[in-house]
């Protein structure tokens, strides 16, 4: 594998534990609600127990009960899921879950809850809003797709966070403030005497996401003191990043800060955080950049190309296409031409909208155009702009590494999560079984892949990793047995926290059903969370799942560069 070796992926399994199922473990969710909170406690099979905790606070799970608060705070201290009873109560109401939870004196789960239910006003579109459910609401039409009513939601924060001797608890606390935006925390902020970088950098962001302008002589002390990062740090394309975790490094938080004032005098601090060691750091400046949009900043984006993991790779070339320039063209042809996988499209979309169009689907042909054209282009940037006004990133085009039904395989990282559900009995588990049995056997003998079936089970082919075993993988999609449910983002969840997965090609018959999140909304603004700082890319196949679904599903790949087919 080029960027996940096997047996680090299989070490990496073993020591820190996995979203992923193990063979042979119970994979059934309980039915009953009062059985729920259990099973999200102490089921060893870590897919079941995510399930489990989102079903019984989607099912009438009351938000301000001692058995809510207790089940999450024992889920919280589960081996790599914890960030799951983070995020999962985030959706719900947070004002009558998080009094019980500090009453138990767990203050820094309180307000990792509190500051990702405000992030969740960032992330919700207006197709997308978070879920709060209203006393009374808790049971849903079948077939709805809709746990609760879909609205903003501004959560109250305890003046205890403020004042916690916990400095975790009080940066997630002032970063609860700037994500909702609330004014009236003014005094409680400012109350925080703190003097360390992620106190300082959490306050400058809270005065910026009020639109008032941040204090020069902050920034500059802010920055200084989180250079002196604490905590382990995320390095390259770890899973770590796909886990919803608000207490993210101080300078990840300036950066945020900087690029949201949109200051031009702050591009020499984003440009020196390009290459902290810390990943989300590095996206995070490569963002502040784009948002300020100077074109001096190029000869620095273009710099850290060739180097770049593919999460801030992916930012760069959009920053590199936003801001068209002659001097990113040898780098990002360099870094085309040493792309094999996805990412072949982000380097070519961020070359055509240089050029104004495209030149080419493979690095030679731009090295053709280039050769013939170096000394008499200019850039045109009107030509550039309805470049990227008509053309999306994932239409670009490069060569495919495969197909699966009619959507071209770009990746060779990727997974496969395909509806097992008893609804898809008959011709249409035949016709699916047939073209995975196609797509596999096709597929370039440098990719690397695994299979996820889901319904009432979710099962991975190779947990913790991925395979070019094509005559496993036949074997296996013949094995697999429909089982009742449509567990969707659990199937998801599996792909995407599968090592080394980039891509995920998602395949459905119906609704969400029995899983973690049962409505696509909520599957949209989830997977968003996931995907901040490690954006996997997922293409759907609507398999006669009916026009709402279908739409549902083609707005997820939307949102998550993809593709999407409707089978009809």
């Amino acid at each position: 594998m080029s960027r996940t070796a096997v047996f680090a992926a299989i070490i990496l399994t073993f020591f820190r534990g996995s979203l992923l199922a193990e063979p042979g473990e119970h994979t059934m969710i309980p039915k009953a609600l009062e059985e729920l909170p259990d099973a999200a406690e102490n089921s060893k099979n870590p897919s079941v127990a995510v399930s489990a905790l989102g079903l019984y606070l989607e099912t009438g799970g009351d938000m301000g009960s001692a058995v809510t608060a207790k089940t999450i705070i024992e889920f919280s201290r589960k081996r790599s899921i914890g960030h799951k009873a983070i995020v999962l109560p985030a959706f719900y109401d947070v004002d009558k879950l998080t009094p019980n939870i500090l009453k138990a004196a767990d203050g820094e789960l309180a307000a990792q809850i509190i500051a990702a239910r405000a992030y969740l006003n960032i992330l919700a579109a207006p197709d997308a809003q978070p879920v709060i459910r209203k006393k009374g609401n808790a049971k849903k039409k079948k077939g709805s797709g809709t746990p609760g009513d879909m609205q903003a939601f501004k959560p109250k924060i305890p003046d205890d966070l403020f004042r916690s001797k916990s400095r975790t608890s009080q940066y997630l606390a002032i970063l609860a403030a700037a994500y909702s935006q609330q004014p009236e925390y003014q005094a409680q902020v400012e109350g925080v005497q703190d003097s360390t970088g992620e106190i300082m950098a959490a306050k400058i962001l809270y005065q910026v996401m009020l639109g008032k302008t941040p204090d020069d002589k902050a920034i500059a002390n802010a920055y200084a003191k989180c250079l002196i990062q604490s905590g382990r740090p995320i390095e390259g394309d770890s899973t770590r990043l796909s886990e919803v975790d608000m207490n993210v490094p101080g300078m990840a938080t300036l950066m945020e800060a900087v690029g949201r004032a949109g200051d031009e005098k702050y591009l020499e601090l984003a440009v020196k955080s390009l290459t902290f060691k810390d990943e989300r750091v590095r996206i995070d400046a490569v963002r502040a950049l784009r948002r300020i949009g100077d074109p001096r900043t190029v000869p620095a984006l273009a710099g850290v190309l060739e180097h770049a993991s593919w999460p801030q790779l992916i930012e760069i070339c959009l920053a590199l296409g936003e801001m068209p320039a002659k001097e990113s063209i040898e780098p990002l042809m360099r870094r085309f031409k040493a792309e094999t996988g996805r990412f072949r499209l982000d380097v070519n979309y961020a070359l055509s909208s240089i050029a104004g169009e495209r030149k080419g689907i493979v690095a030679e042909e731009w090295a053709k155009w280039w050769a013939a054209s170096k000394t008499s282009f200019v850039v045109d940037a009107a030509k550039s702009a309805a470049f990227r006004e008509k053309v999306r990133l994932q239409d670009v085009g490069v060569m495919q590494n495969g197909i699966f039904y009619s959507i071209g395989i770009y990746s060779d990282h990727c997974a496969f999560a395909v509806d097992f559900s008893n609804s898809m009995q008959g011709d249409q588990i035949k016709s699916l079984r047939e073209k995975m049995k196609d797509a596999i056997s096709g597929l370039r003998d440098s990719v690397y892949f695994n299979i996820i079936d889901f319904g009432g089970d979710v099962n991975v082919m190779c947990p913790g990793t991925l395979t070019r075993s094509k005559n496993k993988a036949d074997t296996y999609i013949y094995d697999a047995r429909l089982t009742g449910g449509t567990r969707s983002m659990d199937a998801i969840d599996q792909g995407m926290f599968l090592p080394g997965v980039d891509t995920l090609y998602f395949l459905s018959d119906g609704a969400p059903i029995r899983g973690q999140m049962d409505n696509w909304r909520g599957i949209h603004v989830l997977i968003r969370f996931q995907n901040r700082y490690r954006p996997v890319a997922i293409s759907t196949i609507c398999f006669k799942a009916g026009k709402k679904n279908a739409v549902s599903m083609a707005e997820m790949a939307r949102q998550n560069y993809g593709h999407t087919e409707e089978i009809e």
